[in-house]
């Protein structure tokens, strides 16, 4: 026991000299290290806030209330933008009037919307004019693209103090917001929002130029010269876009002839095999053929996964007016919670007379459905690595780098908590 306290002693004592030499060889202040090791993260005991189930509004405090700041911020962007360019594209087409038609559905995926991700709007346009509609409850708001735009437009200007205190290229981000292309818009916005936290944090940041060859989104001067890259993750990625779209057919088909048997009521879809491999019309008759059973309510086995109904009466009031596909109706009618669903998505549709707000529904249907295959859970659950080594190819050799990675986690909580544990674990990213 002597002997090995004596060896331990020896490697320890080895490990500080070792410690200090890397520390000197690095050329940074000795301060910053001191101020690195007195780092202490915030963070609340006893609960893991990298786990899902940990990141809903019940324990989330909010950090602002939009209300109050939404006018003034709505102002300080259109304050930038050139004149009539707002009114280049029609209103419409960032509401919902669509969801009103007579044989209109809603679907879902991850808590998204695909049509309010893929607006033929211009991006800012999109979270301008959802912005207005929030702050005048427009019936038609559409709270799908409103959940993550209007957040962002007011935290933009709410940081306008900060970002005018960024250098470089600042003005030419700026102007990428309404001149760039519409897709780039989140990447743009996520990078001045990270501009503007550095400087908040009393760091001295400039914008680079963008060049032709792989080059970093901005450098930092203090506490001692590095460089920043920002990537941010589409919203919803092509595997999910196409399982979404196989999703959307089989509920078509799913309505048609529930409508044909005047079924109403909810249908639940559990995979064991990727979307692209099920028969839909052999899904569909089965998921008819709930009714039948016994107990629909019941899980019924098949070689591509398990079945269940609750059947429900084709009239329905509720218990107060609802906008149309609210979250308050979603949650009344189908069970789908929209701070942490227990589905990977949900496609259902009513018959609400015509009308954006209604206090009763007739023909009420919907399809909830998740994958639990390997494979589709593979695909699903992608960790944003292919994002951070793209990002850290940008940074020059030499150089000292931060990587910031922005992705949107509205998935359920299996999926969501994969998705952490693949990043965190992989090599290239601990490395």
């Amino acid at each position: 026991m002597v002997n090995i306290q004596s060896e331990v002693s020896a490697l320890h004592e080895e490990s500080g000299r070792l410690t200090d030499e890397l520390r000197q060889a690095s050329g940074l202040p000795l301060d910053a290290f001191e101020e690195v090791d007195a780092y202490e993260p915030e963070y609340s005991p006893g609960r893991d806030q990298l786990l899902r189930e940990n990141l809903t509004s019940e324990h989330i405090k909010p950090t602002a209330d939009i209300d109050a700041f939404l006018p003034q911020a709505l102002d300080r962007v259109l304050s930038l933008l050139p004149r009539g360019w707002l009114d280049q594209e029609p209103e419409t087409a960032t509401r919902i009037d669509a969801l009103l038609q007579r044989d209109s559905f809603l679907s879902l995926t991850k808590g998204l919307r695909v049509e309010s991700e893929s607006s033929p709007v211009h991006r800012l346009r999109q979270a301008i004019r959802v912005s207005r509609d929030y702050l005048e409850a427009n019936p038609l708001y559409d709270h799908f693209a409103g959940a993550q735009l209007v957040p962002a437009l007011v935290k933009l200007a709410m940081q306008g103090h900060c970002i005018g205190q960024v250098g470089g290229e600042r003005d030419e981000r700026l102007r990428n917001l309404w001149a760039g292309p519409s897709g780039q818009v989140d990447s743009t916005i996520f990078e001045l929002l990270t501009a503007a936290a550095c400087v908040e944090m009393g760091r001295a940041v400039d914008f680079l130029p963008a060049t032709e060859e792989k080059s970093p989104d901005m450098r930092c001067y203090d506490p001692f010269p590095l460089v920043i890259e920002c990537k941010r993750q589409e919203s919803i990625s092509k595997y999910e876009a196409s399982e979404e779209a196989i999703m959307r057919g089989l509920f078509l088909a799913l309505r048609e002839a529930a409508w044909n048997k005047g079924l109403c009521g909810r249908f639940f879809l559990t995979l064991s095999v990727e979307a692209s491999e099920i028969d839909v019309n052999d899904v569909v008759t089965k998921l008819v053929g709930q009714r039948l059973a016994p107990h629909p309510n019941r899980d019924l086995n098949y070689v591509w996964g398990v079945t269940a109904l609750v059947p429900q009466p084709s009239f329905i009031d509720l218990p107060f007016g609802m906008r149309i596909y609210s979250p308050n109706m979603l949650q009344f009618l189908f069970g789908w919670s929209t701070d942490l669903p227990t589905w990977d998505g949900i496609c259902c549709s009513v018959d609400n007379g015509g009308g954006p707000i209604v206090a009763e529904v007739r023909q009420p249907i919907a399809l909830l459905w998740k994958n639990v295959s390997p494979n589709a859970l593979k695909k699903r659950t992608w960790a944003p690595t292919n994002l951070f080594g793209s990002a850290s190819l940008q940074v020059p050799v030499g150089e000292f780098g931060i990587i910031y990675i922005s992705y949107v986690e509205g998935g359920r909580m299996e999926a969501a908590d994969m998705r952490v544990k693949a990043f965190s674990l992989n090599p290239a990213v601990e490395a």
